[in-house]
């Protein structure tokens, strides 16, 4: 049983490995021109691969431009998600500019900061929903379409991450 395993995820990866030779440059080019940046546009071509992973059973079986098809319509589905929330986000250079105009930044906050930069951007921005904002992880949950358990998870994780940078010294 074991060796059945192992091998149905080596065709697995060789399967997800051998699309992603195949198209991601132009996967990445459509992503560009729907997201106009670069980092959503990566961001939206590995959440298609995540998503061909999940469901790389169906697309073995599909002729090969059904499976372009397949993942183009992918992509835009997970560059649509990303507008959507880039709608919601909090901007930190906005929150920086507001906290320099406001008082003058301790050291303390400046650190803060420079830890809130390093993380993810759906991390860091539900971060400061959460303690900048004040929003409850309902209120979060509510607003972006996901569960209050998922957006609670969420804030634990960034938190987690920025105790361990500062736990090794290494922050960015």
């Amino acid at each position: 049983m074991q060796q059945v395993t192992k091998s149905g995820k080596k065709r697995k990866w060789q399967a997800v490995e051998l699309l992603y030779l195949s198209y991601y440059n132009d996967l990445y080019r459509y992503a560009l021109s729907l997201l106009k940046n670069a980092d959503d546009a990566e961001d939206a071509v590995q959440n298609t691969f995540l998503y061909v992973m999940r469901d790389w059973h169906n697309i073995l079986t599909m002729k090969e431009s059904q499976k372009k098809n397949y993942l183009f319509a992918a992509l835009r589905n997970a560059s649509l998600d990303i507008l959507r929330r880039r709608k919601h986000e909090v901007s930190l250079e906005e929150l920086a500019l507001q906290e320099k105009a406001t008082c003058h930044m301790t050291r303390e906050r400046q650190e803060v900061l420079e830890a809130l930069r390093g993380l993810a951007r759906w991390h860091r921005d539900t971060l400061i929903e959460a303690y900048v904002l004040e929003r409850t992880s309902g209120e979060i949950a509510e607003r972006l379409g996901m569960k209050k358990n998922a957006i609670e998870k969420r804030i634990d994780r960034a938190k987690a991450a920025i105790r361990g940078w500062y736990r090794t010294g290494i922050y960015w």
